[in-house]
């Protein structure tokens, strides 16, 4: 009886047993459950860029999904750049770059570049100065553009011309002048704030009055304005392409009193009419073609006297004497004709006598029957002050003697009380002077 209770007893701790270790292990699991471990963090954008003062939300992406701990510790590099809260939630405090990393706790991490530009601030208005520029054709003039508020970010302008066969601007606001009419010059913003300057292109136009010589300035000078008195004034007298003007009342052309002005740097000796430089040319129409770049030399003593004043800075603009194909453009027809077209002497040296005769031409300029001088054997013949008027260009041609030789004569624009009309002067160029209309390019 004893075997049989011990065996019972020991099939009962056979089966007890097992539980027990069962029940042991089990409470053992719970107290240490299997930790799955984080394998890589990456932060969503890589890169990002705010403006001071702007915030931006990094995403955290965990794998495994189901690891054990997935808290993240948010850092920033450069704090006084970007800060990162422990949302991923960035904010940009200053202009600068910082690196914001999430970083698991068994030291995988992730990280994006952070750029901070500065405050965007906007562009709230552009004034352009002047608002209205008038220009003469192959002229340029330079529009200023005002942005405000002055710290504003992007202060770049797009500039355009309503018509670019008028007028054309470049990126810095220079206007250039193409043709005559009318253009709007626009500047704008990125967002759009913009102004406008209305250009008006003028032709080239000619003075309103003939050369004259200033005798309390020394200089040679004309009206660029009208002028009810100067319009009148006879002028000097030029040989073709020279720079030495001629008293208009001189009777003895071996005289020193002919010589009214003489240009700086021109040293060689003027004796009589014959030593005055001049230019003896065929088919011309461009003193440029001689002297490149200026028109004229002084040293020589020749070239285009309009340009040699304008160089002087004794006029303002840029100014030529018109060739035949400019004059015919620019000149229409008489409009009224004044004063009694009879001979008359010339008294006044400088060329400032006023001529009552004369003809206006489309109510605007006024051509004085001023004259001119040509030079037989050193004797003055046909001067004709006071009935016919003449103005120099810049145009020679090719006229024919009775004997059928050739020489280069003058293009000249010629006026008188019937008629006023461009044509061929058949005097030689080295004996004939004539007044200068100037005309202005620039």
């Amino acid at each position: 009886m004893k075997n049989v209770t011990n065996y019972r007893i020991y099939v009962a701790i056979a089966i007890a047993l097992p539980l027990l270790l069962f029940y042991a292990c089990s409470k053992d699991e719970e107290k240490n459950p299997t930790v799955i471990e984080v394998t890589s963090v990456t932060l969503s954008p890589g890169t990002l860029t705010l403006a001071a003062g702007g915030t931006g939300t990094l995403t955290a992406n965990i794998a495994p999904n189901n690891a054990t701990d997935k808290s993240l510790a948010w850092s920033s590099s450069n704090t006084g750049v970007a800060t990162a809260d422990k949302d991923g939630k960035v904010t940009a405090v200053a202009a600068g770059t910082a690196t914001i990393t999430a970083k698991a706790k068994n030291g995988k991490a992730s990280t994006c570049e952070v750029t901070v530009t500065p405050t965007k601030i906007e562009v709230t208005s552009v004034t352009l100065t002047p608002i209205t520029l008038t220009l003469i054709v192959g002229e340029a003039g330079t529009l200023t553009a005002t942005i405000a508020p002055d710290n504003a970010t992007d202060k770049s302008l797009t500039w355009s011309s309503s018509n670019t066969d008028v007028a054309t601007v470049d990126k810095d606001g220079k206007v250039t002048a193409v043709t005559a009419g009318t253009a709007t010059i626009t500047a704008k913003s990125k967002n759009d704030k913009a102004s406008t300057c209305e250009v008006t292109i003028t032709p080239p136009y000619l003075a309103y009055s003939n050369v004259y010589y200033d005798t309390e300035k020394k200089q040679l000078t004309f009206a660029t304005e009208p002028d009810a008195e100067k319009e009148h004034y006879q002028g000097l007298f030029f040989k073709f392409g020279s720079l030495i003007g001629v008293s208009p009342v001189s009777d003895d052309y071996n005289k020193p009193t002919m010589f009214t002005f003489v240009p700086n740097g021109f040293t060689k000796e003027l004796s009589n009419e014959k030593s005055i430089p001049y230019i003896y040319t065929n088919k011309f129409v461009s003193f440029l073609e001689i002297y490149p770049g200026t028109g004229y030399s002084s040293t020589d003593g020749s070239g285009d006297i309009c340009s040699y004043i304008s160089a002087q800075g004794w006029i303002e603009g840029n100014w030529k004497i018109p060739s035949q194909n400019e004059m015919e453009q620019l000149m229409g027809t008489a409009s009224s004709y004044s004063g009694p077209f009879t001979s008359l002497t010339s008294t006044k040296a400088d060329g400032t006598q006023k001529l009552e005769s004369g003809v206006r031409i489309e109510g605007e300029r006024f051509f004085p029957a001023s004259g001119k001088i040509q030079l037989e054997s050193n004797v003055q013949k046909y001067p004709d002050v006071g009935t016919y008027g003449y103005i120099s260009l810049s145009t020679t041609n090719t006229a024919e003697r009775s004997d059928e030789t050739t020489y280069p004569s003058i293009v000249f624009f010629y006026v008188r009380k019937t008629s006023n009309y461009l044509k061929n002067d058949e005097a030689a160029l080295n004996t004939t002077y004539m007044p200068v209309r100037c005309l202005r390019i620039k």
